[in-house]
Protein backbone atom coordinates (compact mmCIF):
# COMPACT_ATOMS: atom_id res chain seq x y z
CA UNK A 1 0.00 0.00 0.00
CA UNK A 2 1.29 3.50 -0.80
CA UNK A 3 -0.99 6.24 0.74
CA UNK A 4 -0.98 9.77 -0.55
CA UNK A 5 -3.10 12.12 1.31
CA UNK A 6 -4.72 14.42 -0.85
CA UNK A 7 -5.65 17.69 1.43
CA UNK A 8 -7.91 21.06 0.87
CA UNK A 9 -8.58 23.64 3.37
CA UNK A 10 -9.95 26.95 3.99
CA UNK A 11 -9.32 27.32 6.76
CA UNK A 12 -6.48 25.15 8.04
CA UNK A 13 -8.49 22.71 10.19
CA UNK A 14 -8.28 20.14 7.75
CA UNK A 15 -4.78 20.64 7.10
CA UNK A 16 -4.34 19.84 10.49
CA UNK A 17 -6.27 16.69 10.31
CA UNK A 18 -4.56 16.25 7.20
CA UNK A 19 -1.02 16.39 9.30
CA UNK A 20 -2.55 14.35 12.00
CA UNK A 21 -3.10 11.18 9.67
CA UNK A 22 0.21 11.70 7.62
CA UNK A 23 2.10 11.22 10.75
CA UNK A 24 0.52 7.86 11.62
CA UNK A 25 0.27 6.92 8.74
CA UNK A 26 4.11 8.05 7.24
CA UNK A 27 3.25 8.79 4.25
CA UNK A 28 3.41 11.74 1.63
CA UNK A 29 0.73 14.65 1.44
CA UNK A 30 0.40 16.96 -1.03
CA UNK A 31 -2.21 19.99 -0.89
CA UNK A 32 -4.58 21.54 -3.15
CA UNK A 33 -3.73 25.41 -3.68
CA UNK A 34 -5.67 28.18 -5.81
CA UNK A 35 -4.27 30.55 -7.63
CA UNK A 36 -5.66 33.55 -6.06
CA UNK A 37 -6.80 34.34 -2.16
CA UNK A 38 -10.15 32.55 -1.62
CA UNK A 39 -13.37 35.53 -0.39
CA UNK A 40 -16.13 34.48 1.11
CA UNK A 41 -18.41 34.97 -1.64
CA UNK A 42 -16.52 32.79 -3.98
CA UNK A 43 -17.64 30.05 -2.22
CA UNK A 44 -21.28 30.68 -2.71
CA UNK A 45 -20.91 31.69 -6.24
CA UNK A 46 -18.88 28.00 -7.08
CA UNK A 47 -21.78 26.49 -5.12
CA UNK A 48 -23.93 27.90 -6.86
CA UNK A 49 -22.87 28.11 -10.01
CA UNK A 50 -20.86 24.67 -9.89
CA UNK A 51 -17.79 26.57 -10.82
CA UNK A 52 -14.51 25.12 -11.17
CA UNK A 53 -11.50 26.39 -9.50
CA UNK A 54 -7.96 27.44 -10.76
CA UNK A 55 -5.50 25.64 -9.04
CA UNK A 56 -1.92 26.10 -8.81
CA UNK A 57 0.36 23.64 -10.78
CA UNK A 58 0.86 20.36 -8.79
CA UNK A 59 2.76 16.69 -9.36
CA UNK A 60 1.70 13.81 -8.02
CA UNK A 61 4.17 10.49 -9.12
CA UNK A 62 2.25 7.37 -10.80
CA UNK A 63 3.31 4.57 -7.42
CA UNK A 64 0.24 5.94 -4.49
CA UNK A 65 -2.34 3.39 -5.47
CA UNK A 66 -4.62 4.81 -2.53
CA UNK A 67 -6.06 8.13 -2.08
CA UNK A 68 -7.22 9.74 1.29
CA UNK A 69 -9.24 12.88 0.64
CA UNK A 70 -9.42 15.66 3.24
CA UNK A 71 -11.09 18.72 2.67
CA UNK A 72 -14.08 20.72 4.41
CA UNK A 73 -17.88 20.02 3.41
CA UNK A 74 -19.09 23.42 2.01
CA UNK A 75 -23.15 23.62 2.11
CA UNK A 76 -22.99 19.94 2.01
CA UNK A 77 -21.12 19.78 -0.43
CA UNK A 78 -17.25 18.93 -2.00
CA UNK A 79 -15.36 22.46 -2.02
CA UNK A 80 -14.91 23.34 -6.05
CA UNK A 81 -10.85 23.29 -5.09
CA UNK A 82 -11.59 19.62 -3.92
CA UNK A 83 -13.55 18.83 -7.23
CA UNK A 84 -11.86 20.68 -9.44
CA UNK A 85 -8.92 17.80 -8.04
CA UNK A 86 -10.90 15.38 -9.00
CA UNK A 87 -11.98 15.92 -11.87
CA UNK A 88 -8.81 16.50 -12.94
CA UNK A 89 -7.80 13.42 -11.67
CA UNK A 90 -10.46 11.06 -11.86
CA UNK A 91 -8.55 8.04 -13.88
CA UNK A 92 -5.95 7.55 -11.45
CA UNK A 93 -7.89 7.41 -8.55
CA UNK A 94 -9.38 3.51 -7.94
CA UNK A 95 -8.94 3.23 -4.18
CA UNK A 96 -9.92 6.39 -1.97
CA UNK A 97 -11.52 7.52 1.53
CA UNK A 98 -12.66 10.90 2.39
CA UNK A 99 -12.65 12.85 5.76
CA UNK A 100 -13.49 15.79 6.53
CA UNK A 101 -13.61 18.48 10.09
CA UNK A 102 -16.87 20.38 9.15
CA UNK A 103 -19.27 22.52 11.02
CA UNK A 104 -22.03 21.67 8.83
CA UNK A 105 -24.90 19.13 9.17
CA UNK A 106 -23.90 15.80 10.89
CA UNK A 107 -25.19 12.92 8.67
CA UNK A 108 -24.08 14.12 5.38
CA UNK A 109 -21.73 10.83 4.49
CA UNK A 110 -24.06 9.73 2.00
CA UNK A 111 -24.49 12.85 0.33
CA UNK A 112 -20.91 13.02 -0.19
CA UNK A 113 -20.16 9.76 -1.00
CA UNK A 114 -22.37 10.18 -3.20
CA UNK A 115 -21.03 12.90 -4.92
CA UNK A 116 -17.27 11.49 -4.56
CA UNK A 117 -18.61 8.17 -6.78
CA UNK A 118 -20.41 10.35 -8.91
CA UNK A 119 -17.68 12.27 -9.90
CA UNK A 120 -14.60 9.96 -9.85
CA UNK A 121 -16.86 7.21 -11.08
CA UNK A 122 -15.54 4.83 -8.44
CA UNK A 123 -17.05 3.82 -4.81
CA UNK A 124 -15.61 5.92 -2.43
CA UNK A 125 -14.38 3.29 0.28
CA UNK A 126 -14.86 5.08 3.63
CA UNK A 127 -16.48 8.98 4.12
CA UNK A 128 -15.80 10.02 7.99
CA UNK A 129 -16.94 12.99 9.03
CA UNK A 130 -15.52 14.86 12.02
CA UNK A 131 -18.07 18.38 13.48
CA UNK A 132 -16.72 20.89 15.16
CA UNK A 133 -19.95 21.96 16.38
CA UNK A 134 -19.48 20.27 19.75
CA UNK A 135 -16.30 23.04 20.60
CA UNK A 136 -18.51 26.33 19.61
CA UNK A 137 -20.58 28.18 21.89
CA UNK A 138 -24.35 27.73 20.82
CA UNK A 139 -26.23 24.75 19.96
CA UNK A 140 -27.08 26.61 17.13
CA UNK A 141 -24.44 27.46 14.71
CA UNK A 142 -23.68 30.29 12.75
CA UNK A 143 -22.21 29.84 9.44
CA UNK A 144 -19.12 32.83 10.86
CA UNK A 145 -19.24 31.24 13.92
CA UNK A 146 -17.88 27.63 11.85
CA UNK A 147 -15.13 29.84 9.14
CA UNK A 148 -13.48 31.40 12.52
CA UNK A 149 -12.91 28.15 14.59
CA UNK A 150 -9.66 27.06 14.68
CA UNK A 151 -8.99 23.57 15.84
CA UNK A 152 -6.73 23.42 18.77
CA UNK A 153 -4.26 19.91 19.03
CA UNK A 154 -6.55 19.25 21.82
CA UNK A 155 -9.99 19.57 20.05
CA UNK A 156 -7.78 17.56 17.21
CA UNK A 157 -6.88 14.80 20.08
CA UNK A 158 -10.64 14.26 21.02
CA UNK A 159 -11.00 12.90 17.53
CA UNK A 160 -8.47 10.22 18.06
CA UNK A 161 -10.37 7.20 18.33
CA UNK A 162 -12.45 8.52 15.05
CA UNK A 163 -9.27 9.07 13.44
CA UNK A 164 -7.65 5.47 14.48
CA UNK A 165 -11.04 3.62 12.94
CA UNK A 166 -10.24 5.81 9.90
CA UNK A 167 -6.52 4.72 9.65
CA UNK A 168 -7.41 1.03 10.40
CA UNK A 169 -10.44 1.10 7.49
CA UNK A 170 -7.32 2.34 5.27
CA UNK A 171 -4.68 -0.31 6.54
CA UNK A 172 -7.58 -3.52 6.75
CA UNK A 173 -8.53 -2.18 2.91
CA UNK A 174 -4.78 -2.54 2.12
CA UNK A 175 -4.30 -5.83 3.87
CA UNK A 176 -7.69 -7.30 1.73
CA UNK A 177 -5.73 -5.69 -1.43
CA UNK A 178 -2.57 -7.54 -1.34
Amino acid sequence: MKPIIIVYSYTGNNKKLAVKIKDKLNCDILSIKEHKKRRMISIFLDLIFNRQAKLTEYQIPDNYDVFILVAPIWVGKLPSPMRTFLHKEKNRIHNYFFISINGGNENQSEKIAHELSSIIQKNCINVTELSINQFLPTKKQKANQILKYRVSDNDLNQYNTEIDAFIEKIKSNSNNQQ
